[in-house]
């Protein structure tokens, strides 16, 4: 009987490769419950009047936040009644699924991800082309006009070559405004349910 009950290496091995997917699940859940527990206690404001901004990877300073979310909302037209910016830490393994169950319901506009991170989304087509929304005149002034083909690339559907997320390391002093993370990257989510105001929030994201 006690060696029925022993833990091996080989068994925990054996549990974790076949309970692998029930892992996951419960982590999809929880986020999900997590997300209703918020709908519930916050000030719930459709997605046409709020822009939600994610940082993954990533920690800012309380203070930064406060101020960004503030002159965000004082630049936006008069109907928009939130700015909220989300700072996610997550272990390795659980990331790619809280990034998954975020997108699939649209609860952000932006995200902020590292470099590698931020490729493989957009290589499936999760990004808005900054071409058409923000203009290739302004990602020129944003990064500079030697830098645009550091970031085009093409998308299954697309018809063209085009930039779907910039770096944060082209914000002029950005290791001084109290954000922390490596090689971190900014993009607007495909699904997002209020694209023109995200712009108008990652153009004053970029330009700090």
């Amino acid at each position: 009987m006690k060696e029925l009950l022993k833990i091996t290496k080989d068994r925990l091995k054996n549990h974790l490769h076949y309970g692998k997917w029930y892992y996951i699940g419960a982590i999809v859940a929880a986020v999900l419950l997590v997300n209703i527990a918020y709908a519930v206690t916050e000030p719930y404001y459709p997605s046409e009047s709020r822009v939600s901004i994610i940082m993954y990877g990533g920690i800012a300073e309380g203070s930064v936040v406060e101020t960004w979310e503030t002159q965000m909302l004082e630049i936006l037209p008069d109907d928009q009644r939130e700015v909220k910016i989300i700072s996610s830490v997550n272990a390795e393994g659980s990331m790619d699924m809280v990034i998954v169950a975020r997108v699939v319901a649209s609860d952000d506009d932006i995200i902020i991800l590292n470099k590698d991170g931020i490729e493989n989304y957009a290589s499936q087509g999760t990004f808005m082309p900054l071409d058409d929304l923000i203009g290739r005149d302004k990602i020129k002034e944003l990064v500079g006009e030697n830098d645009l083909t550091k970031y085009e690339m093409f998308v299954e559907g697309a018809d063209k070559d085009q930039i779907y997320y910039l770096p944060l390391s082209h914000v002029e002093g950005f290791d001084e405004i109290g954000l922390s993370g490596e090689n971190l990257c900014i993009a607007i989510l495909l699904n997002s349910g209020n694209a023109e105001n995200a712009a108008i929030c990652f153009e004053y994201i970029m330009t700090r």
